[in-house]
């Protein structure tokens, strides 16, 4: 039996969360996917078990950060990112980056910033197929009609988390 590539190794680690439960996997140039726990889970995870990885549950700063996160006491990341989509995914997710803590910006406004003014709905689908939920904040996209939205991991979560950062708008 040879020596496991390192390349090929992944880690993984999950929270429990006000929201629901969050599982996230990395590597050591950065983290991979953060997402709320449903039904598909095991299928996610079987995807990177049949993409030959071997995944190791351990420890992390981004452990640390996504409790803080939830406690309260963090509202930004400080974590590097692998972020694997469309060129045009990227741009929008890059941009999410952007939207402040406590602060939403709608689909079209999203889709301005990208520079495809009438792009509202492929700005959906981008923030639909995030795979670093919560660091890159889908959650703060909203209609421009002020309602909320949708939510890949269901309408309860983005509800639960657009009001936690704004009852903690203020940590420093």
């Amino acid at each position: 039996m040879g020596k496991r590539k390192s390349s090929k190794i992944l880690f993984w680690n999950q929270i429990k969360t006000p929201a629901g439960d969050l599982f996230f996997v990395w590597k050591k140039e950065g983290v991979l996917t953060v997402s709320f726990i449903e039904k598909d889970y095991g299928e996610k995870i079987s995807d990177f078990i049949k993409d030959g990885f071997t995944l190791i549950r351990s420890s992390s700063s981004v452990k640390t950060q996504l409790q803080e996160y939830f406690e309260g006491v963090r509202k930004d990341f400080n974590c590097k990112l692998i972020i694997n989509g469309t060129p045009y995914q990227k741009k929008v997710w890059n941009e999410l980056l952007e939207v402040p803590y406590g602060k939403t910006v709608s689909y079209g406004e999203l889709a301005k910033r990208v520079d495809n003014p009438r792009g509202a709905r492929g700005v959906g689908m981008a923030v639909h197929f995030n795979p670093i939920g919560i660091i890159i904040p889908c959650h703060r996209v909203i209609r421009s009609s002020g309602e909320i939205g949708g939510y890949a991991s269901g309408v309860f979560k983005k509800k639960w988390l657009l009001e936690h950062e704004r009852a903690f708008g203020s940590v420093k």
